[in-house]
C-alpha cells in the first residue's frame, strides 16, 4: 500500500549535521596569520583620543627625553596621530629630529617588527604634503623595513616595497608608471601594493592618481599618432566605472589636465574624440549640467563646447544622409564646415523628430539627453541650432529653409531647451535662406555684414 501522509509524518525526523568545529578554528588561525603579517585592517581611533595621546607623548618626552616611561596605548596610537594634518599644528614632536631618532631606535628594538608594521598604513593613509616631514618618516620606515632582519610582520610590506616601490622617495610616481603600462590592471596593481580597503582612497593613492593624470595628459599631448583605441584605454584608467571618476573631488584637476594642452592648438582627431567622449560621460554639456563645470575656467569650457559643436554638426549631417536626399546635405556640410574649421561655431544643439532620434541612437554614440524633441513636423525631420558670434542659426533638414536671428530678436530660439515646436522655429526671423541658386555666397555675405568674420576659403 502507498504510504499515507500520516505514516510519512510519523516516521519523519529532521537530521541536523554535526557542528563543524573547524570553521571557527580556521577563522581564528587566519586572523592570527593576518596579525602576524600586519594585515589586519585597522582604522584610527577618534581624533579626541589621538590628540590626547599626542599631548601625553609630548609631555613624557619633554620630561624624560625617553620612550621607556610612555604608556603602551599612547605609543600604539602615535602612528595614527603623527600623520594627521592637525598633528603639526602647534605640535613640535612630529618634527623633533631627536625624538624621531629615539623613536627609530625604539622601533628597531621591537624584534617582531609589530610597531613598524603599524606605522606603514597610517603613513600611506595620511601621506603628508610637507615633503621634508614626509621624507624624515619615510626614511625611518624604509630603513627598518630594509635593514635585512627577518621579521615576519614586515616581510609582506618589504615584498610590496621591493616589487612596487611604495616606500621609495618617488613611490607614487613609480606606481603611476606601472599602472600606465598596464591600464587594465589598475585594481590588481593597487592590490599588489597593499593599497586596498581603507587605503584605496588614501593620500598616497591620491598623489599616485595625480601623477597618473599628468602622465596620461602628457602621453595624449606628445604622441600625435596615438589611436582612438589607445587614448580611450588611457582615459579609462581615470574612471572607477564608466561615467564616474576614481576621485570625484578632482574633476577640476582632471578637466584642466585634459583640456589645457589644446587652448592654443587643435589635438589629433583620435585624442579629440576620446577626450570629448570621456568628459561628456563625466561632466556632460557645460550648458546643461552647469554644476559639474563650476570652478573650471571659461576658456576651457569654450574648447569643450567647440568640440561638442563639431560632434553635433557631424551628427546632423549623418542624420541627413540617412533621412534626406544627398542634394539636401552635401552643399550644406561643405558650407558650414568652413565656419567650424575656422573656430567660429561655438555652440550647437539638435532637435529631432522621432524617426531622426531613433536613427541617432543607431548610428552614433551621442548619449541620451544630447538633443531635444522636435514637435509639429514630420517624424523624419530634424533641426540644428548653432551660434556664430552674435547670431543664432537654424538649419532645417530636407527642403526646409534655414533661418538666422540676431541677438536681441525676441523670437530667436535659445539653445539647450528640451523641446521645440516646428511652427515656432518658422516664425519671425532676421534672415531666411533657401538652398537653391547662389545661396552660399548670399548667406556668407549676410553673416559677414553682421559679424565681420570670413570663414576659411575652400
Amino acid at each position: 500500500m502507498p504510504q499515507t501522509t500520516k505514516d510519512f509524518l510519523s516516521e519523519w525526523g529532521m537530521i541536523l549535521p554535526p557542528r563543524d568545529t573547524r570553521v571557527p578554528e580556521t577563522a581564528k588561525a587566519l586572523r592570527k596569520v593576518q596579525r602576524l603579517l600586519g594585515e589586519v585592517e585597522t582604522r584610527p581611533p577618534s581624533t579626541q583620543d589621538l590628540q590626547s595621546s599626542l599631548r601625553q607623548l609630548e609631555t613624557a618626552w619633554r620630561t624624560h627625553r625617553s620612550l621607556t616611561r610612555v604608556p603602551r596605548r599612547v605609543l600604539k596610537d602615535f602612528p595614527w596621530a603623527v600623520f594627521q594634518p592637525w598633528a603639526r599644528d602647534g605640535h613640535d614632536l612630529p618634527y623633533d629630529q631627536e625624538f624621531i631618532s629615539a623613536y627609530r631606535e625604539w622601533l628597531k628594538a621591537n624584534r617582531s617588527g609589530r610597531h613598524t608594521a603599524r606605522l606603514i598604513p597610517p603613513y600611506l593613509r595620511g601621506f603628508p604634503e610637507d615633503k621634508p616631514f614626509r621624507e624624515a618618516w619615510r626614511r625611518t620606515i624604509a630603513g627598518i623595513l630594509l635593514d635585512g632582519n627577518d621579521r615576519a610582520r614586515l616581510s609582506l610590506w618589504r615584498e610590496r616595497h621591493e616589487k612596487m616601490g611604495i616606500l621609495a622617495e618617488d613611490g607614487p610616481q613609480l606606481l603611476a608608471q606601472k599602472i600606465l603600462a598596464e591600464p587594465d590592471d589598475y585594481s590588481a596593481i593597487l592590490g599588489e601594493a597593499g593599497l586596498t580597503g581603507f587605503l584605496e582612497d588614501s593620500e598616497f593613492v591620491r598623489v599616485t592618481f595625480r601623477s597618473l593624470l599628468q602622465k596620461v595628459s602628457t602621453r595624449l599631448k606628445t604622441f600625435p599618432m596615438i589611436s582612438e583605441e589607445e587614448s580611450t584605454a588611457l582615459l579609462s584608467i581615470l574612471e572607477s566605472r564608466p561615467g564616474t571618476l576614481r576621485f570625484a573631488d578632482m574633476r577640476v584637476e582632471v578637466t584642466e589636465a585634459l583640456l589645457n594642452p589644446w587652448l592654443e592648438r587643435s589635438p589629433p582627431e583620435a585624442v579629440r574624440v576620446s577626450v570629448r567622449s570621456f568628459l561628456q560621460r563625466i561632466l556632460g554639456n557645460p550648458n546643461i549640467r552647469r554644476n559639474n563645470w563650476v570652478g573650471i575656467d571659461p576658456p576651457l569650457r569654450q574648447v569643450f563646447l567647440r568640440w561638442l559643436a563639431e560632434e553635433t554638426l557631424e551628427t546632423f549631417f549623418q542624420i541627413l544622409s540617412g533621412t534626406a536626399k544627398a542634394r539636401h546635405w552635401e552643399q550644406r556640410q561643405t558650407f558650414w564646415r568652413r565656419y567650424l574649421d575656422t573656430g567660429f561655431i561655438s555652440d550647437a544643439w539638435l532637435a529631432l523628430g522621432p524617426d531622426a532620434a531613433s536613427l541617432v541612437q543607431n548610428i552614433t554614440e551621442v548619449p541620451r539627453g544630447s538633443w531635444a524633441e522636435l514637435k509639429g513636423s514630420q517624424a523624419s525631420q530634424s533641426v540644428i541650432l548653432f551660434r556664430i558670434r552674435n547670431l543664432t542659426i537654424m538649419e532645417w533638414s530636407h527642403d526646409g529653409a534655414g533661418r538666422i536671428w540676431i541677438d536681441g530678436t525676441q523670437t530667436a530660439p535659445s539653445l539647450y531647451r528640451r523641446r521645440y515646436s516646428g511652427p515656432q522655429l518658422r516664425s519671425k526671423y532676421d534672415y531666411r535662406f533657401r538652398h537653391i541658386g547662389n545661396w552660399q555666397w548670399e548667406t556668407e555675405t549676410w553673416i559677414r555684414r553682421q559679424t565681420g568674420i570670413r570663414p576659411r576659403r575652400l
